[in-house]
């Protein structure tokens, strides 16, 4: 989308497929004052992980916000849409295009709990490939999350990353938040340290419990994926999940496994300090 004016200086702006409304109407502002001050704007989707599944959403998001920038400037370009890295490698290494390779990502993610563990149980895709390849995104957009970082180190307790995704891309998570330093990597149980086998089976739990020596019944297990929380309700954590509007994530969302629902994880976190401390 270009300015009506001639400058040539060059904005983005960043959203994700589950951007909410508040969040939407807060960039929009900037798109406008961008184009107002005679800048281009180049509108961004980005999908990190399993949210690929989601792309037509992103779509959607990107033909209102062309829509309803239409008198501030002139659509020289379709917004471009970002994280198709595991569709390509599918599709690169099975020789299949890319239609094929979103069917097969998704039907592998919702029966294996993550896409690798079925491409290696049907394809015999190398892990270590596989997350390499797929985990090489900008994740630029991440700002430190200052709110966060304080209410980590506040926090008197033991924290754990518990991941289906390898520890390298957690660390690049973290390290974009500014509070990788608060667990390194001998707190960060991944999905190779799994063996490949993914959440929530029970297996997987027993081990991240066995390498960082917790008692389940003194843990709180928090998630963004509800179904994942099902085993840590069978061996006894408290268990919390992160409200998120991902069709996969909202799976199970209303089971009795679910101890507490929060919307806000800083905020939650300060909550269980106040309590600590009382």
């Amino acid at each position: 989308m270009k300015s009506k004016a001639t400058k040539v200086i060059i904005k983005e702006i960043r959203f994700g497929p589950q951007t909410d409304e508040h969040d939407f109407e807060f960039k929009k502002k900037h798109a406008i004052k961008f184009l107002q001050d005679g800048a281009k704007l180049k509108a961004f989707v980005f999908f990190k992980g399993r949210s690929i599944i989601f792309k037509e959403q992103g779509q959607i998001l990107l033909l209102k916000l062309a829509q309803e920038l239409e008198e501030f400037g002139k659509v020289e370009q379709m917004p471009k849409l970002e994280g198709k890295r595991m569709t390509m490698f599918i599709s690169d290494r099975l020789k299949i295009n890319t239609e094929e390779a979103k069917k097969l990502q998704t039907n592998y993610f919702y029966k294996y709990n993550t896409s690798l563990r079925g491409l290696m149980v049907h394809n015999g895709i190398s892990p270590d490939e596989f997350l390499s390849y797929v985990h090489e995104i900008d994740l630029s957009f991440m700002k430190e999350d200052k709110i966060m970082r304080n209410e980590l180190k506040q926090l008197d307790m033991e924290k754990f990353i518990f991941t289906n995704g390898s520890a390298e891309h957690a660390a690049n998570i973290l390290t974009h938040l500014g509070v990788y330093d608060l667990f390194g990597r001998d707190k960060v149980f991944d999905i190779k340290d799994a063996g490949y086998v993914p959440k929530p089976e029970a297996e997987t739990f027993d081990l991240m419990v066995k390498k960082f020596g917790i008692n389940p019944k003194e843990t709180i297990y928090i998630e963004d994926i509800a179904k994942n929380l099902s085993i840590g309700h069978e061996r006894g954590c408290t268990t919390v999940w992160l409200i998120n509007d991902e069709h996969f994530g909202k799976m199970d969302a209303d089971k009795d496994f679910i101890s507490h629902k929060i919307e806000n994880l800083s905020l939650f976190l300060k909550e269980i300090r106040l309590l600590k401390s009382n």
